[in-house]
Formats: structure tokens, sequence, C-alpha cells
């Protein structure tokens, strides 16, 4: 496959904007940690009686989440290697 340089333009149409979900993997994991961030805030019920320590909760397991995918993207570069 070629690659195109990016002043050749698009692909095909929307393959650089609106159908970039589906084009690769890293694209489509991005948009699904997205969506669940904002289900989080808009199906948001209360797990303890204070607000705040429900955003610490919800925080913790934010960063997990980013951390996990990070140490799981740098150990597949590595692999690349």
């Amino acid at each position: 496959m070629e690659k195109k340089e990016p002043w050749f333009g698009e692909s095909f149409i929307g393959s650089s904007t609106i159908i970039v979900i589906i084009m690769d993997g890293w694209h489509l994991v991005k948009f699904l940690w997205l969506m669940n961030v904002f289900a989080a805030i808009v199906f948001y019920l209360p797990i303890t009686n204070f607000f705040i320590v429900d955003i610490i909760i919800f925080y913790f397991f934010y960063v997990l989440g980013h951390e996990l995918f990070s140490k799981l993207q740098k150990i597949n570069t590595l692999a690349d290697k």
C-alpha cells in the first residue's frame, strides 16, 4: 500500500474526518474511551453521600485506565522493534 502524503489530500471522501474512527484501532479505542467518559457524566448516579468522594473515585479509575492503556501501548511498540 502506498503511503499518501498530506498534500495529496484524502484517499477517499471522509477518510480523514468523519469515518476516521473505523480506519484504525487507535482512533476506535480513543472514541470508545471518550464515549465511556461522556456516558459516565450523563448517567451519573451517586456512589456515596459526598460528591467530592465520588469525583475522587471516578478520577482514580480514569487515571488507572489511562495508565494501563499507555503501558499497553508502550509494550506494543517495544514488541514491534
